[in-house]
């Protein structure tokens, strides 16, 4: 039973060392950029690309020549789709970190403000949509 034991325990220790090598992989992946997963409705655009691409290949029996063409153009679709989701991402964060930078009432009519409401003329000013006078967002702490 002895050997039983250490055997369990070493094979435990394996998968719990073989996991965190693969935490830190992921982590070591999304930190560097690469190899980054698309968030959810985008890889079902990917699969769509490869079956409606694989569909017409062999309707038009131009397999070989054609399955080069096809990872070509999968490749700048995924490309593309990773530049649209950073900008969005990076965007969301540009629009949170306003928002929390951005006095709540006008320093000029006592107005209230927010995000969506001002126009933004620059990082760290905006107009206010009362009496348009400029607002200067808080600096960051």
């Amino acid at each position: 039973m002895t050997g039983e034991q250490v055997t369990d325990e070493h094979v435990t220790d394996e998968k719990a060392i073989g996991e965190q090598a693969t935490d830190q992989n992921r982590t070591d992946l999304r930190t560097n950029g690469d190899d980054e997963e698309l968030p959810m409705p985008w890889p079902q655009v990917q699969s769509a690309v490869w079956l409606i691409g694989l569909a017409i290949l062999f309707w038009q029996g131009w397999l070989w020549p054609g399955i080069l063409v096809l990872t070509a153009i999968s490749g700048l679709i995924q490309a593309g789709l990773h530049l649209y989701v950073k900008s969005r991402q990076e965007r969301a964060i540009l629009e949170t970190e306003r928002a929390a930078r951005l006095p709540e009432n006008c320093p000029n009519c006592g107005g209230p403000l927010n995000a969506s409401s001002v126009r933004w003329t620059s990082t760290n000013t905006a107009v206010c949509p009362y009496c348009n006078a400029t607002v200067k967002a808080t600096e960051p702490a």
